[in-house]
């Protein structure tokens, strides 16, 4: 029984994650003007309309099929990953990453490049705009890493 609600999360976390990815691109797609800056708290947030036919920091631009075909294969391995996966942390983390590397890929899919937003300059560096799926990567990856790191150190100091 444990074994199908953690399955059962780990799907809410996908389908929750995703939607909202693809809910927030569609309201700022239909509703903000391509590179137009709306501001949300000034010299700091906006909402910028973008797209991007690359990847993180535009690598890869215009390589659409390449970055499919890597997406795949991120998500195939992170899949056998979670299937060997040995804690709850790893799994829910993962799902997270899954459900937002879903997000950029359906755009990739769909619309041949990512629709982007979320535009923040941080002391005084002008980030990339990136979008809900971006963040549901990096918190996914970042994550995982965490429960790694605890699983070495705890390996560690049984080793001792």
């Amino acid at each position: 029984m444990r074994k199908y609600k953690s399955l059962i999360i780990v799907l809410l976390i996908i389908v929750l994650g995703f939607t909202l990815d693809i809910v927030t691109k569609t309201v700022a797609n239909n509703s903000l003007m391509l590179l137009e800056r709306n501001p949300v708290i000034n010299n700091f947030f906006y909402f910028t309309l973008c797209y991007n036919k690359g990847g993180a920091w535009s690598i890869f631009d215009g390589q659409v099929f390449f970055l499919i075909l890597t997406s795949l294969f991120a998500l195939a391995l992170i899949i056998f990953m979670m299937i060997k996966a040995e804690t709850k942390f790893f799994l829910y983390s993962s799902a997270l990453f899954v459900s937002g590397l879903l997000g950029n890929l359906y755009d990739r899919l769909v619309y041949g490049k990512v629709i982007d937003f979320l535009d923040f300059i941080i002391f005084g560096y002008n980030f990339p705009v990136f979008n809900v799926a971006d963040c549901f990567i990096c918190i996914g990856i970042g994550l995982i890493c965490i429960d790694l790191i605890r699983g070495e150190i705890k390996n560690g100091k049984q080793d001792s």
